[in-house]
Formats: C-alpha cells, structure tokens, sequence
C-alpha cells in the first residue's frame, strides 16, 4: 500500500513539472533568442551525448542481453517442464548450453550499440564482448551463476 501511495505521489509530482514546463515552453516567443533555458531543456544536452567509454557500455550491455535471453530460456523450458529436478546437473547444463549458444545475441546487440555511438571498430567490440566478462570470471575464479 505504501509502495502505491509513494508512486501516485511521484508521479503526480512528474506531471505537473512536465505540464508546467510544457506551458511555459508554449507561451515563450521563438524568435526571441535570449531566452534562458529552463526544465527540460537542460536535461536535452547530457541525455543525448553519447558516453565517454561506449566500447565498455556496449560489451557490458552485450553480455547483459546474453545473461537476460539464456535465464529467460532457461526459465521457460523449466516451466513447462523439460527441466526435471530428478535429474542432477541439468539445470546447470542447460544454462551453459544457452550461455554458449546464444553468445550470437551478445555480439549483435554489442555491435549495434556499438555503432550508434559512432564506433568504427565494430569487430574489435565482438571480440571484446566474446572474452571480457567470462574472461574474468575465468581469471578472477567467480562463477557467473
């Protein structure tokens, strides 16, 4: 309940300094450039400036996508019951099947991250992308699971 009545608050906050903001940028006269800027408009330059390390944000991003799609997989098979507690190791197995397996969406969603910052070394991300996280796991001795 309290959860309910904090998000109604938030966003009835959002609105009315979105629907201020939306009023106040209609009544302003376009050809007057000495306009200071105000709201959201401030916000416009920093949210569409691409960031600092994009190579590193699209690896990260790549392998988050590949961790999302094989626990999705993993979860569906084992609702419907392909996955039989019975049997030991096989949950373990399939995730590191999928893990392998769907290392295609890693690079996809890596390179085209990539590549709408404007990088020029699309391959140099999937190779990054194919080796960054589970070479450290691998060098750090983590498990991923």
């Amino acid at each position: 309940m309290a959860f309910l009545v904090l998000s109604f608050l938030f966003i009835a906050i959002l609105m009315n300094t979105l629907y201020h903001d939306i009023a106040r940028y209609n009544q302003s006269d376009p050809t007057d450039d000495a306009l200071e800027e105000y709201g959201w408009k401030l916000v416009h330059g920093d949210a569409f400036r691409p960031p600092r390390h994009y190579m590193i944000l699209s690896v990260l991003a790549g392998n988050g996508v590949q961790i999302l799609c094989m626990t999705a997989v993993t979860l569906v098979l084992a609702v419907f019951g392909f996955l039989s507690p019975s049997i030991r190791g096989s949950l373990l197995t399939v995730t590191v099947v999928f893990y392998v397996f769907l290392g295609f969406a890693a690079g996809y969603t890596s390179a085209r991250l990539f590549k709408m910052f404007g990088g020029e070394s699309w391959k140099k991300c999937i190779v990054m992308t194919a080796l960054v996280v589970p070479g450290y796991a691998f060098v750090t001795g983590q498990a991923m699971y």
